[in-house]
Parts: C-alpha cells; structure tokens; sequence
C-alpha cells in the first residue's frame, strides 16, 4: 500500500464489515439452504395445499404427515440478520469518520456514541434471540417412537421437523442437510453477538486515541489534530477576550492566498522591545558538535538593534521576490497543477538543512495565530490544489503572507538537532550557538495517522503563527524567561528546490532561540531513579509550568518529550537541587488574551486583584491530567494516587491561589476558594469588586 496506515484502517473496518456484516450474510445464506433442502423433500396436498410427506414406517403401511411449521424462530433469526446488516454499516461509517482528524469533538463523541450503542443493542439482540430461539427449540416435542410420526396436528420448527425426519427414517437423504444447515443458523446467533463485540475493540483503539472513556464522556481528553495533546481549563469565573481583530483571508492570482489584516498587522510592534536583534550579514565560523564548547552552544553574541516605526511595515518580501513568482507564474506552475505530470508525484527533493547549508534569513512578523483555540479565522484549509502531491502542493502554494522586514543575518547550519518528516518541524543548530526551528512544509508528513492526506502549509503556518506569538508572549515576563530558552524572533528564508532542472524558490518561516545543553525528559528511565528525585524533578516541572501559565500562555503539551533538565555543571547529578528545568515547543499553545474564552476560565485580572502576588498553581490543570508522566514512569500509573500526590505538594502552598477540595467526592477537581475571600473580609467589599470586574468586561 502507498502507506502502512492503511492497513491499520483496513483492520479497523475488518470486524463491522467482515465479521459481523459478514455473519449476518452467511446466517442469511444457511437460512436459504436449509429452507431449500427442506421445500425440496416435501410435497403438496393438491385439495388444501398443505406441505405434506409421505413415510415408511417399519412394519406397518406408509404414513402420510401434513408438516405445520412454526416459523417465528426462523423470522426472529432474520430480523436479527437485517439489525447486523444495519449496525454494521453504522460501526463502519463511524469509524470511518473516526479515522479522520478533521471533524470535531462532538462530531466524534456522536459516532463513537453511535458505534457504541448500536453494537450494544446487537450484542444483546443476540443474546436474546438465541435464548429466544434455543427454548423454543428445547420445548418443541419431538418424537419418541414411530408410533408418534402419524400423530395428527403435528406443529413443529423447521429443525425440529428436519433433525427428526433424519433420526427416524434416514433415507430421507435430504432431511440431514436441512438439520445441520438449522441447527447452524440457530448457533450463528452467538457469532453475531462475538461479531458485535469484536466492533469495540477498534472502538477502543481509536478512543483512546482520544484521550480514553474520560474523553467519550465529554472529559478532557486529546486532541485529534495532535498527538498526546491534553484539554487543560482551568476551572473559575470566564475571563474576558481582549485579542486582535480577525483576518480577513483574500484570494490571490493563482491560489496564493495570504492574510489582510482589518486594523493593523498581528506582531510585535517597535515600543515592545523584541529581545536580541540580529545584525546584518557577516562572517560566521562554522563550529562543528565535536569542537564547541558548552560555552560557546550556550551564550549566543547576538548584538542588540533598534527598529525604527516606519521600518516596521515596508513592501512585503513575500511578494517582493521576483524569482519565487518567475518560476512558479510561468508554464512550470500549470504542470505542477496536473495531476498527471508525470515526475516524481510521491518523493521530496533531498533534505536541504543539511551541515554547512547557508541561507539569507530576514526577519518576519507572523500573521495572527489561529486554531487549537484562537477564534481567529483560518485561511483556506483543504481546499484547491491541496490533493495534489506533497511536492506539487508545496510549491504552488506560498505560506501565509505575514510582513517580511528588511533586517537579514546569515544563518549556516553547524549541526543537526532533529529533521526528518516524521518530526513536523526541522531543529537544527546555526552559527553554533543558536536553534533555528523551521517550519517547511514540504518536509512535513504527508499523511496523518489514519492515513488522511494532510495540508501542511496551512499546519505549518498555524505551527509558526501559535509558537511564534507564545514565545514573543513569555519574552515579556522575566519570571517565565528563567524557564524556557531565549528566543531572538520569527524570520522568514527562501530555499531552492530543483526539479525537472526548474529551479523553484519557495518561503520558509522559522524562529530562532537559545541553545539549551540539557537533556529531554524521554531519555532518562526515571525508575532507575529515587522516589524522592522523581518528585523533585516532577514539582519542578510543573512549577515551571505554572510560571508559563501565570505569564500568559497555555501550554496544552506539557510531557516528556517537551521538557529539558539542565544540569548546573557536566559533574552534577539529577539529585541536584540546582537542576533547572526549560519547557519547549509552544506550537499547539494559547497565548490566553488573545484565545477565545471558553466557559469555566478563570479570570486573572479579578484573581490578582483578590490574591495580589499569588499566581495559579498547577493543581486544577493536571488533576486527572497526568497521562504522559505516568506513562514514562515519572509519576503512579493510578490518577487517584497522582491527584493526591498533587494536592499534597501544590494544593496549599502560599504562592499559590487557594483551593478548596469538594469534602463530599475526593475525586473531583479542587477549585479556588472564593468563600476564603468572604471570611476574609465584608460580603460588601467581595461584591463591589466582582462588579468592577463585571462592569470592566463590559
């Protein structure tokens, strides 16, 4: 197959569709034969047209029976085949659209509630025909002696006619097929029900991808668009939405779309001070991983400049570049929008960020951030040439236009952090010292994991747009700083992709921060670890977490894989009270001002006024939130012993909002003590001031 993933979805359809689609079909067919073989060893009484057969008894003259029969089993049995016909195809349908990324979480939750319920109903529908069926057949008197056969109003099912035809008088050839081909319908019953069970199991694979039953039931789970991603509100009075204006998204000649801002460009304006800027183009000394020191990975000699306002929005270089839009304008653009342009329709071109790679980066305000929880509206997504190659895709459709400045550095790649398609974003180490983070989409995996074709210029662009506006966020709070790498801003490369000999020039967005000399999180095996360490380190992370959250930004992927332990010196071990921790890769983030509000969000402004100095801890977004630390070790695999583990070590601590557990259910989600405000002070003073709060909403 093009892709392996294939065959996973085809082992998800294969319980709906072959097993129980398939067992309803064949109990359908048995049904038919052994109505057949039964018709065919009868006859017809020509006077009143009754099914009749005529017998030999041993010893006596030949007895002519008249066959009544009892069909409700037989009818049960059918209907029972057209519920699996039907449930089947529902099971296939929604695992079908569950097997996709795009739809939302309660369009999933209603298939996976549909699947569900319908298999349960088919499981106990067979169930209950079986017990239905197998008493009727086990009350149906049958006969004992051949004296029995002439007896007159014989009403009998169609197995038990069959089954005691064939004992007694087994000449009667076709009498045996009938009763096997009954007896076998009847127990089909059960391979409905196994069918019908079968169904959860890819019910189950693709739920937990989801975050579990917790998920199914409208809790926190994940995110489908991306991998291991937790719902985390926090639970309080709704804050206010003070973010920009949205874009408005305007098509250009040939596709190219790019984003107009209705006031003014999303991005860092000058008064903002954007951190180390970087000077103009100048040789760079290529520093090998073998030869840099840990001084010279870590401290980037980045020297400060200042922009001036008119300097902030000069001709976009998005469309400045003439070279970019000579190529891909030209005839070559119209071949690359056949889809039966016969080069290379499923490779990429060789991965350029490869060790002594050089590119001219200038600097870059991105667009707006959207998705994954900003209300600001997404360009076309999945729509235009977007079934085309990866290949041809990429190079017909620019990222979003953003505003391209004129400052430039020249950035050359000294070592390789991580690139692969695999990853998503390319990391890689430039001028020795610094990361550079690129966003290109060609590179990035065509296909999702249910084997969905992917638009990745607009995935990358939202990747860009969300972790460029979080680390621009955090820059502002020096607390946060201390917890994440230095970043030194968004900038924009083109990069030259050959093909057929046509060289095409495509826009590459990137960031660029702090190399940080320290280890992730999934590379140690922390149960080679103390208790006491792994406790250490976990309070850590989450503390860190919490100075994010407190700053402004939502993480929504706090795990292992997204955070570093940076050792005070190469002698020190984890046990060090001086291991820092550093949290990245902000792409699926929220900066919280400028998200759309969801109900149950705290309101900050209305907490610092009654707290003021008390940030909130980390309690009421990761109780029952802990999933990828437990799976790595790093905590109890049960939620309720990492609950308590929480509140025992953040749930009363001074600099943290105060919370109060629900005495009556020690399960449920703490949350914050208003009522310690009331004792605190007048009823008066507390409602004056959530009026301020309410009156400033307004």
């Amino acid at each position: 197959m093009r892709n392996p993933n294939g065959i996973r979805i085809l082992l998800l359809l294969l319980p709906p569709l072959l097993f129980l689609f398939g067992l309803a079909a064949l109990t359908n067919i048995l049904e038919r034969i052994s109505k057949n073989y039964f018709n065919d060893g009868l006859g017809r009484d020509i006077r009143s047209g009754a099914s009749q057969i005529t017998l030999s008894r041993p010893g006596s003259n030949d007895t002519t029976v008249t066959i009544d029969t009892d069909n409700a089993p037989t009818i049960t049995i059918l209907a029972l085949c057209l519920l699996g016909y039907l449930v089947s195809l529902l099971s296939a349908a929604g695992i079908w659209q569950l097997r996709r990324t795009e739809g939302t979480a309660g369009h999933e939750r209603m298939w996976t509630w549909i699947i569900f319920v319908s298999n349960v109903v088919m499981v106990g529908a067979s169930l209950g025909v079986f017990g239905y069926v197998t008493s009727v057949q086990s009350s149906d008197s049958s006969w004992q002696g051949y004296e029995d056969v002439g007896q007159d109003d014989q009403e009998h099912t169609r197995e038990t006619w069959a089954c005691q035809i064939d004992k007694f008088f087994p000449e009667e050839d076709w009498a045996g097929t009938a009763c096997g081909t009954a007896k076998a319908m009847r127990y089909m019953v059960i391979a409905l029900a196994v069918a019908a069970l079968s169904v959860f199991v890819s019910l189950w694979v693709l739920v937990r991808a989801r975050g579990g039953v917790k998920w199914a039931f409208g809790g926190k789970g994940r995110y489908a668009a991306f991998a291991s991603v937790y719902e985390m509100q926090p639970p309080g009075p709704p804050s206010p939405y003070t973010g920009p204006q949205g874009q408005q998204w305007v098509q250009q000649p040939g596709q190219q779309w790019a984003g107009q801002p209705t006031v003014q460009q999303w991005g860092p304006q000058p008064v903002q001070q954007w951190g180390p800027q970087l000077v103009p183009p100048q040789p760079v000394s290529q520093v090998p991983k073998s030869d840099a020191t840990v001084g010279q990975r870590r401290t980037p000699k980045i020297p400060v400049a200042s922009h001036h306002e008119d300097e902030l929005f000069p001709p976009s270089l998005d469309i400045a570049h003439s070279k970019s839009e000579s190529r891909v304008g030209s005839q070559k653009s119209n071949d690359l929008e056949n889809f039966d342009y016969p080069y290379n329709k499923t490779g990429r071109p060789a991965m350029p960020y490869t060790v002594g790679a050089t590119f001219t980066a200038h600097r870059h305000v991105p667009p707006a951030p959207f998705g994954n929880g900003y209300n600001t509206p997404w360009p076309p997504f999945k729509t235009g040439h977007f079934r085309l190659p990866q290949l041809n895709y990429c190079l017909i459709r620019p990222p979003i236009g953003g505003c391209t400045l004129e400052e430039s550095y020249t950035l050359t790649i000294t070592d390789i952090i991580r690139t692969g398609s695999i990853y998503g974003a390319q990391v890689v180490l430039v001028n020795g010292n610094i990361v550079a983070k690129i966003y290109d989409p060609l590179y990035d995996d065509e296909f999702d994991i249910f084997d969905d074709k992917r638009d990745v210029v607009v995935l990358s662009d939202g990747d860009y747009s969300r972790e460029a506006a979080a680390y621009d966020e955090l820059r502002r709070d020096p607390k946060a700083q201390r917890v994440v790498p230095e970043y030194y801003g968004s900038w924009t490369i083109d990069v030259n992709t050959v093909v057929d000999g046509q060289m095409y020039t495509r826009h590459v967005r990137l960031i660029l921060m702090e190399y940080i000399p320290g280890t992730v999180m999934t590379a140690i095996k922390p149960l080679l670890l103390s208790v006491e360490t792994r406790s250490a380190i976990m309070k850590k992370v989450l503390e860190a977490e919490s100075l994010i959250f407190a700053a402004g930004i939502l993480h929504r992927d706090i795990a292992p894989r997204n955070v570093m332990l940076v050792s005070p010196s190469p002698t020190s071990s984890l046990d060090d009270p001086g291991v820092r921790i550093v949290i990245i890769d902000f792409n699926v983030s929220n900066v919280i001002r400028l998200s759309e509000p969801h109900p149950g969000d705290s309101d900050s402004a209305y907490i610092q006024q009654q707290w003021p100095g008390r940030i909130m801890g980390p309690v009421t977004r990761f109780w029952n939130a802990m999933g990828d630390f437990a799976f790595k070790g790093w905590v109890g695999s049960k939620a309720e012993t990492t609950n308590e583990w929480l509140w025992e070590c953040f749930g009363e601590r001074e600099e943290y909002v105060p919370l109060v557990r629900d005495a009556g259910d020690r399960k449920a989600c703490p949350g914050i003590d208003w009522s310690g405000e009331l004792k605190k002070g007048s009823n008066e003073a507390v409602i004056g001031a959530v009026k301020d709060t309410v009156g400033s909403r307004a």
